[in-house]
């Protein structure tokens, strides 16, 4: 995780490849850097507040703002971003 982020902040999503976090980081418009992708949260929509990196088996989404990841990932998979 990122030198910022608190440690165990993240919420792993289980059912998605290692490449849903950079389909996911371009799905709500943000950029790729390396590991990582920051984006606008689409719960508190605060820009670049979101940050998506590539987990161990599934990509590992974090609110800087401190939204749920459930709730992240729920709206994602609603608005077709994430399966």
């Amino acid at each position: 995780m990122s030198e910022d982020l608190p440690a165990g902040s993240g919420f792993h999503v289980d059912s998605a490849p290692c490449v849903g976090a950079q389909a996911l980081t371009r799905n709500i418009g943000g950029t790729w850097h390396g590991r990582l992708g920051r984006c606008t949260c689409p719960v508190c929509e605060v820009p670049r507040a979101l940050i998506v990196e590539i987990g161990n088996r599934a990509p590992i989404v974090t609110c800087m703002k401190g939204c749920s990841g459930r709730t992240i990932i729920s709206i994602a998979r609603a608005r077709g971003w994430l399966r």
